[in-house]
């Protein structure tokens, strides 16, 4: 097939590399453009800003087959107090929580002490991972509030606790199946520490006692349902946010696309034809396509400029161990467990906040974090940014993966005391 990846960051690289080998040819840009049926056979958008600016839709008025949820559907993810009224309304199991206006903190602050517990605040709108603050006391909070208020709607929800993970299913309107479980890691620094920002890495799949298809038949079911039954079927990735908590499974949120950076650890495993299933989704018939998924796991660790989350600096030559500055991006292979995918790069230079990935593959967690980290080693620009703990929070692969990436003891050291603090 002919497929147009839409984006240019690090997951729409790994889509295109999922479809690529297997033999299709693969385009990216930037936009759709003036693109028709007969240039393209299918369409996989990656961001939600193109989702929610209606891809799908321009798709489906040109009849070019696109993986992806209208404009409409695409809310789920750009308003978090719609999202939440939807999941409430189906029983989706979640936080307490409540939507307020721009500025209106008097009531938000209102609301949180009646309520008495921990809250997380959060932009009602999309804000690119980044648009969460977890305060850790009351006076945080009342300035988490006092800060988020007066740039646009917000929500405050009930802080849950417990181990999160990333559910990624493929729908076609009424069926869905589910990608292999993944863990990310938003804040910027070890141990969890820090501001949050789009991802600095994740691992697949997760090492969790929970059965991806109940999570399927709890979360995702309940969303294709009500679509289906309102006439307009929901096709594409349904990314469902959860944490594990004591009393069972809870929706943190949910996202209309692939998530950034889950997919690049997530598609490694997946010996399927993506492009074959994205097109299955389109026609309804999933259930029809077997998803293989390779044993093993992968770890993939972002590298990013100096200054993200906040204030980026881009501009610095990226070199890559082995290969030229010029040729260096046209080599997705930096060993034969390690896989490059470029996102924030232009011309062989940083050109934004995450600037690249490496996933690690192997028999296990520990092997697949020494590749990733193997990888990572070999690429290098001015004050990059890495966490040296992605997978930390994976029964035994922490301490084993730390010697077995090379990784100094001293920062492995410093990386536990902030998690046991």
């Amino acid at each position: 097939m002919r497929v147009l990846v839409v984006g240019g960051g690090g997951r729409e690289h790994a889509i295109a590399w999922a479809c690529e080998r297997h033999g299709h040819t693969v385009s990216i840009a930037a936009e759709l453009g003036d693109v028709t049926v007969d240039d393209v056979d299918l369409v996989i958008p990656g961001p939600e800003s193109a989702l929610v600016a209606g891809i799908a839709d321009e798709c489906s008025f040109r009849k070019i087959p696109c993986f992806g949820p209208t404009s409409k559907q695409s809310r789920i993810e750009s308003s978090k107090g719609y999202s939440r009224q939807l999941a409430t309304s189906l029983g989706v199991p979640g936080p307490v929580y409540q939507r307020f206006e721009e500025g209106d903190v008097d009531a938000a602050l209102a609301w949180w002490a009646e309520f008495g517990r921990p809250v997380v605040v959060k932009l009602d709108g999309l804000a690119a991972g980044k648009g969460v603050l977890v305060p850790g006391d009351d006076e945080q909070t009342d300035a988490a509030i006092r800060s988020t208020a007066p740039l646009g709607p917000f929500v405050l929800e009930e802080r849950l606790t417990g181990p999160e993970c990333s559910l990624l299913a493929l729908c076609d309107g009424t069926t869905a199946v589910a990608l292999p479980l993944a863990q990310d890691h938003k804040r910027i620094g070890e141990g969890d520490t820090g501001p949050n920002t789009g991802g600095m890495g994740a691992y697949a799949p997760a090492p969790l006692a929970v059965d991806p298809d109940e999570l399927l038949t709890v979360f995702v079911q309940p969303i294709l349902d009500y679509y289906a039954s309102s006439g307009s079927p929901y096709v594409g990735v349904l990314y469902a946010g959860l944490m594990l908590t004591a009393d069972g499974p809870r929706l943190i949120e949910y996202n209309c696309r692939f998530g950034d950076p889950e997919t690049q650890a997530v598609l490694p495993l997946l010996d399927s034809d993506l492009a074959e299933l994205a097109i299955a989704c389109t026609q309804g018939r999933i259930a029809d396509v077997h998803l293989e998924v390779r044993p093993g796991a992968t770890c993939t660790v972002v590298a990013a400029a100096p200054g993200y989350p906040d204030a980026p600096s881009t501009g610095a030559a990226i070199r890559l161990r082995g290969f030229s500055t010029t040729e260096w991006a046209n080599h997705s292979s930096l060993e034969p467990d390690a896989i490059l995918f470029p996102a924030g790069v232009a011309d062989g230079k940083t050109a934004g906040g995450r600037v690249l990935a490496v996933t690690g593959l192997g028999d296990d967690l520990a092997a697949a974090r020494a590749a990733a980290y193997r990888g990572i080693d070999g690429v290098s620009f001015a004050n990059m940014q890495i966490r040296r703990d992605i997978g930390w929070r994976a029964p035994g692969a922490f301490l084993t993966s730390y010697a077995a990436a090379g990784v100094d003891i001293d920062e492995g050291g410093r990386a536990v005391e902030r998690m046991s603090g």
